[in-house]
C-alpha cells in the first residue's frame, strides 16, 4: 500500500505545471473533435530525447480516439520515473481519457491498467497509472506536452497532432 502511494506521489510531482510558461496552457475548454488525432513528438523533443535522454530513435505517438480512449506506443520512460530519469526504455499501452480543469488551464487525463500497459518504470502492478498530461495552445491543434523532470527545472516533452 505505502509502495502504492509513493508511486502516486511521484506521479503527481511529474506532472506539475512548473516547466513551461503558464501563459501557454490551454485557458478555454477544448472540444473532444479538436483533441481526437495521432500526436508525434516535436522537432525540438526528438532533438532532446536523442541528446538529453540518450534514447534510441523511436516512433513515439499518443493516439486520441473520440470513444475516450488513448494510446501509448514507445513513449520514453522518463516521463514517469522519478525527476525525470532516463532508462532507455519505453512505455506502451491503451486506456482512457478526459478533458479536467486544473486552477485556470485545462488538461488532458489519461489512466491506464497496469494489468494490460506495459511501463517500464516503477508503478504498481495492479490498479491504474494516471498521469495528466498539460494541454498547450490557445486554439487548434493543441499540443500535448509531459514533464519529464524536477517540476522547477524547464524540461518537458510535446507532442504535435499530426493526422485525425
Amino acid at each position: 500500500m505505502f509502495r502504492h502511494f509513493l508511486a502516486a506521489i511521484g506521479l503527481l510531482l511529474t506532472s506539475c505545471f512548473h516547466d513551461a510558461n503558464p501563459s501557454d496552457f490551454t485557458l478555454g475548454q477544448p472540444s473532444v473533435k479538436d483533441l481526437v488525432g495521432t500526436y508525434k513528438p516535436t522537432e525540438h523533443t526528438t532533438d532532446l530525447l536523442k541528446a538529453t535522454g540518450k534514447y534510441p530513435s523511436a516512433n513515439s505517438s499518443i493516439t486520441l480516439k473520440d470513444d475516450g480512449s488513448i494510446t501509448i506506443s514507445e513513449v520514453p520512460d522518463w516521463w514517469l520515473t522519478s525527476f525525470g530519469e532516463a532508462k532507455g526504455k519505453f512505455d506502451n499501452g491503451s486506456g482512457t481519457w478526459a478533458v479536467d480543469k486544473n486552477k485556470k488551464w485545462w488538461l488532458l487525463v489519461a489512466s491506464f491498467p497496469t494489468a494490460t500497459a506495459q511501463f517500464s518504470s516503477t508503478v504498481p502492478r495492479s490498479g491504474h497509472v494516471t498521469a495528466m498530461l498539460s494541454l498547450v495552445g490557445q486554439k487548434p491543434p493543441y499540443v500535448l506536452q509531459l514533464s519529464v523532470s524536477d517540476p522547477n527545472a524547464d524540461m518537458s516533452m510535446q507532442y504535435e497532432r499530426v493526422g485525425p
